[in-house]
């Protein structure tokens, strides 16, 4: 059995003392330290504190070094995020838009359409792993979760679509057109980047994947691939 940790509630006040006394941190404004700390709380703003601390005790922070070096390091870590999270998100835009512009191209309700994918290799990875043994494979659970996704989204651009197309029960109906879900440019744009990750990875039409590669100055469907799902684990931190 796991031991209790002894931890009580620590008022503003406390939290300055501790940091003084218990963790040797130089602290020039008490009044800056306590406004700072109802904004972020002590226990986010002591992640950042493994640069300024001794190494041989991580719990103690190194002579010459004072709150304002904790808080300098966070703003810079939040400026960063940000900067990132606007890049990564132009980068989502693009990519999301260049899958409706060349998969919707013949078929404007590829997505839910299971002519429009190649599960082969992504089955035979599955049934691979003995931990899937009682979960369906992609080519049975993939188009699926697409159609439950779809009918979960709130989205204006969705639901108005539905206001002005039959609402025609699509379950029962594996696989064909359905007349409530929406056409490929308002559901691709509502669908989360895992979603489109892999309505990109199962997809069958190698030219269309590899003019989606182009557009972004990559030549091999597989690199780019993986460069999608990097950015989306960047997204997630």
């Amino acid at each position: 059995m796991d031991k209790e940790v002894n931890s009580s509630h620590l008022t503003i006040t406390k939290q300055i003392e501790k940091l003084k006394n218990e963790k040797q941190l130089q602290i020039d404004d008490d009044n800056f330290a306590s406004n700072y700390l109802t904004i972020v709380s002590y226990y986010r703003i002591m992640s950042y504190r493994f640069p300024f601390v001794d190494t041989n005790n991580k719990e103690l922070f190194l002579p010459d070094n004072n709150f304002d070096s904790l808080v300098n390091l966070y703003e810079i870590d939040i400026e960063y995020k940000a900067s990132l999270s606007i890049i990564l998100q132009y980068i989502e835009i693009a990519f999301k838009t260049q899958i409706i512009y060349h998969f919707s191209e013949r078929d404007y309700k590829f997505y839910i359409k299971h002519q429009s994918y190649d599960f082969t290799d992504a089955d035979k990875q599955f049934h691979k792993n003995k931990k899937n043994k009682d979960k369906s494979p992609p080519s049975k659970s993939f188009l699926p979760s697409i159609k439950k996704e779809i009918k979960k989204i709130t989205n204006v651009h969705i639901a108005s679509y539905q206001e002005k197309h039959d609402q025609e029960n699509y379950y029962g109906k594996e696989y064909k057109y359905c007349n409530c879900l929406p056409n490929a440019w308002i559901a691709i744009e509502a669908l989360s980047f895992g979603d489109i990750i892999n309505i990109y990875k199962y997809h069958n039409d190698q030219a269309k994947k590899v003019d989606i590669c182009k557009y972004f100055s990559i030549d091999k469907s597989n690199t780019f691939m993986n460069l999608m799902t990097e950015i989306k684990r960047l997204r997630n931190i």
